[in-house]
């Protein structure tokens, strides 16, 4: 018996091939690969940022630290000053004050004298040397108690009030601190020599003298000065 056909209305449909899920459409090791990438720059620019400021930070430390050590090593020499006044007579004196606790050696003043009559004329340079400043201490230098001397003269001359009145200015000091570096004061400026420290008192004011050309004579006590006090010290570690 012949077996019979379906009629076509019963034919079952073929069911669809599934559709491919979206996920499945990608190369997920090449995208693991450019995540790998990425990371791997990100990581990189954080790292160079980072080390960027913290080279930034550092040269910042290191620029303070000096500042701090340049401060601290002139905080005595800060406290060094001088300067001209007039007594009850309308005589100039020089002052040099030391307003630290230590005392300064090794030094040189170095003062500018005219007669007042000679106005128009340059100031002859003059250098004082004195072996050390006291702690807290004024020192004054007035004409009626120095003389001096040219260089390569055994002679000494003095200033006699007979032949004044005359004009002082105070043109600098140069010092050793308690450190044993060397400065150079002036009523403006404050600056350590290049020079090494001086052993000798003498190369110091010998060197003084090379510098300042305009004048070879040397001053001296006739009498030794008696400073006054200065009032309180400033500490140099404050």
């Amino acid at each position: 018996m012949a077996r019979r056909l379906p009629r076509p209305d019963r034919v079952r449909p073929r069911p669809a091939p599934p559709e491919s899920r979206w996920y499945r459409r990608f190369d997920w090791n090449r995208v693991a690969a450019i995540a790998g990438v990425a990371l791997g720059i990100g990581t990189l620019a954080f790292t160079g940022i980072a080390t960027y400021y913290q080279a930034e930070v550092s040269a910042d430390q290191l620029a303070q630290s000096k500042e701090d050590a340049a401060d601290k090593a002139k905080s005595q020499a800060e406290r060094i000053a001088l300067w001209v006044e007039y007594n009850s007579l309308g005589e100039p004196v020089v002052r040099v004050m030391n307003r630290s606790p230590d005392p300064v050696t090794s030094v040189v003043i170095s003062v500018g004298i005219r007669k007042a009559k000679n106005d128009d004329k340059e100031y002859k340079a003059f250098y004082l040397p004195v072996p050390s400043l006291r702690p807290c201490s004024i020192l004054p230098v007035e004409l009626n108690n120095v003389r001096y001397r040219q260089t390569g003269v055994k002679k000494s001359y003095t200033f006699p009030a007979a032949e004044g009145p005359y004009q002082v200015r105070a043109d600098a000091v140069d010092f050793v601190d308690s450190h044993g570096q060397v400065w150079f004061r002036t009523s403006e400026a404050l600056q350590p020599r290049e020079s090494e420290p001086l052993s000798k008192f003498g190369r110091l004011l010998q060197q003084v003298a090379r510098e300042h050309a305009d004048g070879d004579a040397v001053l001296g006590f006739q009498a030794e000065p008696t400073p006054s006090s200065a009032g309180q010290c400033e500490s140099t570690t404050s």
